[in-house]
């Protein structure tokens, strides 16, 4: 569980004001799929027996989107658990690697950065891959991370280390180049944002759907920091990812 800090510190560590702005929301990836458990699902081409989390029928190749109407993560989303993955590691060179667990995760924003004015969700999904020795494959936009280090931390550790120059890359609206030091490292402030995890599965798996939260990336050359912040209140331990920042045909699925 999110471990708790006094009020002051709740209200000190705020990115900027919109933070506490109403979030509106529809049901999760998680919902969605409890919804067709009980549906029998066939291929609408074949009539081949699918699975609910299936993008393309195994047996004709023809799409499943529009059977199934699920949302879902353009990169990654077709990774299966316990599916086998190559990838080539910046310095240990190619691994093996099997994935253990998935969150998916589900974009948040705003029209206008105002108190008022709503969270909703994009459209946007992402996928985090949980694999062997630790390791977490994250895709965001069009980055990869490739995590394998991992520390808990506490709403003091986050506001006295990443809130300051969180609210000043947020107040130029993500376009200023911020940089801050931590573990005497200086860090660029590549981006920030919310959002709402929309399946969790698997083993040892960490979170839990419908948890709200906020990430930071920062990078430093190749090694990369992850921040995933969760919202006060919720379930979902604040952690601190290190790793490095990996090209997309380093990943052999």
């Amino acid at each position: 569980m999110k471990q708790t800090e006094p009020a002051s510190y709740k209200q000190n560590y705020n990115i900027n004001p919109t933070t506490s702005a109403p979030i509106t929301t529809g049901p999760t990836i998680a919902s969605k799929l409890s919804s067709l458990q009980s549906k029998d699902l066939k291929c609408p081409n074949c009539g081949s027996s699918i699975k609910l989390m299936d993008r393309k029928c195994k047996y004709c190749n023809s799409s499943l989107f529009p059977e199934t109407d699920l949302p879902g993560p353009k990169i990654f989303g077709e990774v299966e658990l316990d599916q086998s993955l190559r990838i080539l590691h910046p310095e240990k060179g190619r691994l093996d690697l099997r994935v253990k667990n998935r969150i998916y995760y589900g974009e948040l924003w705003q029209i206008k950065q105002k108190a008022n004015v709503p969270w909703t969700l994009t459209g946007n999904y992402y996928a985090g891959l949980g694999v062997d020795n630790g390791m977490f494959l994250l895709n965001w936009l069009n980055r990869f991370y490739l995590l394998d280090s991992n520390t808990p931390l506490s709403d003091n550790q986050i506001t006295r280390e990443f809130a300051e120059p969180a609210r000043e890359f947020a107040a130029s609206n993500q376009t200023r180049d911020v940089y801050f030091i931590f573990n005497n490292t200086r860090w660029h402030l590549d981006d920030l944002g919310r959002f709402r995890v929309e399946l969790v599965d698997g083993l040892d798996a960490k979170g839990e759907v419908g948890t709200i939260g906020r990430f930071i990336h920062a990078s430093h050359q190749n090694r990369s920091l992850v921040v995933e912040d969760y919202q006060s209140g919720g379930a979902g331990q604040d952690t601190l990812w290190t790793g490095y920042q990996i090209q997309k045909s380093n990943i052999e699925l």
